[in-house]
């Protein structure tokens, strides 16, 4: 009689093998769906256009929700510029580097010289500038543009520095839909997926060994 015993171990290997690649593939998707946050638009007061290296699609992300009716604003934090509906340049104002928009009356050189904040992300910056802005303007509600990947990122910080009985949302930029079932076949994709996946464990690092005083106040 013939022993398939030696056949049984290369069953097991295969059988293994493919577990761990189903379990690694299950991980990457799921990360993949975690950065790439959203939520559905609403009516607010002003929408938060945050800077990245594909700022053309932001913007116009940012431009199709005041087309759409869900806010007359569009603030630039970084710029620390206003944008609305009702100016005539509307809407060739929400552009880079927005001069045809109206500087906010909110001063952002403390914000950005205090030495507190030497090890302070320029998202975190500008989500502390958005905060104090909409402070400024009396603000209760905002949507947030930004690539499909950083939105995760954006709302760990948000959650962090803004105060209660502020309500805010997340919106991709436009036409990027990220390929979260095979973002590893995809160069610009896989870029940002690991890039933002340190950025928020080295601002959680940051955030709380620091103990800087990043919470409202």
């Amino acid at each position: 009689m013939i022993s398939h015993a030696a056949g049984r171990p290369w069953r097991r290997t295969i059988i293994w093998f493919a577990l761990l690649a189903g379990s690694l593939y299950g991980a990457a998707v799921v990360l993949a769906w975690y950065l790439a946050y959203q939520d559905e638009p609403f009516p607010c007061d002003t929408i938060m256009l945050v800077m990245g290296g594909d700022q053309s699609r932001r913007d116009q992300g940012a431009v199709d929700l005041a087309a759409a009716g869900f806010s007359r604003k569009i603030i630039v934090p970084a710029y620390n510029r206003v944008c609305s509906t009702d100016m005539p340049n509307w809407p060739e104002s929400v552009r880079f580097p927005y001069q045809k928009c109206r500087p906010a009356n909110v001063n952002p050189t403390a914000l950005y010289t205090n030495t507190s904040y030497k090890n302070v992300e320029n998202t975190h910056l500008e989500v502390l500038m958005a905060r104090n802005m909409m402070k400024e303007l009396g603000l209760k509600s905002a949507i947030f543009v930004s690539s499909p990947y950083h939105l995760r990122r954006i709302k760990i910080i948000c959650d962090r520095v803004f105060e209660g009985g502020v309500r805010l949302g997340y919106r991709p930029s436009r036409d990027e839909n990220p390929h979260t079932w095979t973002w590893f076949f995809h160069w610009d994709e896989i870029r940002w997926v690991l890039t933002e996946s340190v950025k928020i464990i080295y601002f959680l690092y940051y955030y709380r060994s620091d103990h800087l005083s990043l919470r409202p106040g």
